[in-house]
């Protein structure tokens, strides 16, 4: 719950292209964000590239509000969020 993502007006698809300004008003923006939300953690993420997983060409970034026993265990952030689709043993995972 409060999921939001924060977005440049500029259309640019990889965040390494965004100016300082629009990076600055990004990091201006999370923060105001973050201090609308009463959480016990966060996760912020930007996917960038097609094979970092990114499948919206337009910078986003996810802004994740986390809450104590919202999955079983948070260790890795936000790759195990979703119950099921993470690692949560003290085992590495392995290279496929």
């Amino acid at each position: 719950e409060g999921h939001a993502l924060v977005i440049p007006k500029r259309h640019v698809s990889d965040w390494f292209d965004l100016t300082s300004t629009e990076l600055t008003w990004m990091h201006h923006l999370a923060q105001k964000y973050k201090d609308t939300v009463e959480c016990d953690g966060w996760n912020i993420g930007v996917n960038i590239g097609e094979h970092a997983g990114q499948t919206v060409f337009h910078v986003h970034m996810h802004l994740i509000p986390r809450y104590i026993g919202d999955v079983k265990n948070p260790r890795g952030g936000f790759r195990h969020i979703i119950p099921g689709k993470g690692y949560y043993t003290d085992e590495p995972e392995t290279v496929r």
